[in-house]
């Protein structure tokens, strides 16, 4: 397989994953009626795990040298992605369903 198609392959992936993700949440939503806070909570804190263990399996720790003001431009950054941009993704998951919000995601 070449990069480039390794590279196609893994963009339809990604939007196959996207697409699945946003119907299953409102799946989720609507008929087992789970809070858009929850589903953002559990989902972001499982792919943290899943990030995390390939870098401490490493044995590598950059971040150890870091600053206070860096760990608050850190945290900061992530409560607004990852919990805030998460929540309100799963907001207009709730209110308008998941084939207009991917839609409408599409557009930015």
């Amino acid at each position: 397989m070449t990069p480039k198609n390794r590279y196609t392959l893994f963009v339809f992936v990604s939007a196959a994953a996207a697409a699945l993700g946003a119907i299953v949440t409102e799946i989720a939503l609507n008929f087992y009626y789970i809070t858009p806070l929850s589903i953002a909570f559990f989902s972001n804190l499982s792919a943290g795990v899943l990030l995390l263990i390939p870098v401490l399996s490493d044995g590598s720790r950059p971040w150890r040298g870091w600053p206070a003001a860096d760990w608050l431009r850190l945290v900061a950054g992530a409560l607004a992605v990852f919990c805030l941009g998460f929540i309100l993704y799963y907001l207009a998951i709730d209110h308008i369903g998941a084939s207009k919000t991917v839609m409408l995601g599409r557009l930015e």
